[in-house]
């Protein structure tokens, strides 16, 4: 993929032109709007041949092409460190807006790179896809604030089914969520 392309797209989803796009853009979840948005940017420039391994270490656009990113833990957005019966616990909370969603046949790299077959599949069965699917991406960054731990994986390998009542494949999570209108939250709660 040439730089030119790389540039295309960045420029496409930060909504500027391209000869704005330099070493030092922004490309993180601020600059895009929303995390959605950045999970979108890379399932396209992974169609057009880019890989992001580690996209929680893209901060800028020259670091899209750093081979050996630093692998320091990002701070907790929310952590508590509450003590109850289980002992301490940390808790996620993540915020989405439905409508940010792309149409499933417009960008189906996007939901194949992010979601598991399963995840789609549950999705499709509901009577709002979109909602269900802003759900279980909801849940997943919560889980992630929650437990920095899950900042190298990738989001396919957090798998969350059930919506009234949604269970993840990671062990000791207590998950939550809930939506009004077009937009959802999901709560994670980590006990450690």
């Amino acid at each position: 993929m040439d730089i030119i392309k790389i540039k295309e797209i960045v420029a496409h989803f930060l909504k500027v032109n391209i000869e704005e796009i330099n070493d030092d853009t922004p490309i993180n979840k601020k600059s895009l709007g929303s995390s959605i948005f950045q999970h979108r940017l890379y399932a396209k420039l992974e169609e057009h041949g880019l890989l992001i391994d580690n996209s929680n270490q893209i901060k800028k656009f020259s670091d899209l092409f750093t081979e050996n990113l630093n692998t320091k833990k990002q701070t907790k957005i929310i952590n508590n460190n509450l003590i109850n019966n289980y002992g301490p616990i940390n808790i996620g909370i993540d915020i989405e807006h439905i409508d940010k969603f792309p149409k499933y046949e417009n960008e189906e790299n996007f939901y194949k790179s992010t979601f598991t077959d399963k995840e789609i599949k549950e999705s499709n069965n509901k009577k709002d896809f979109y909602e269900s699917m802003a759900l279980k991406f909801a849940l997943k960054e919560a889980m992630i604030k929650a437990d920095n731990s899950l900042l190298n994986l990738n989001f396919k390998e957090i798998e969350i089914l059930g919506n009234n009542q949604p269970l993840s494949n990671l062990q000791n999570f207590v998950l939550s969520a809930s939506h009004s209108e077009n937009i959802v939250i999901g709560v994670a709660i980590k006990i450690t």
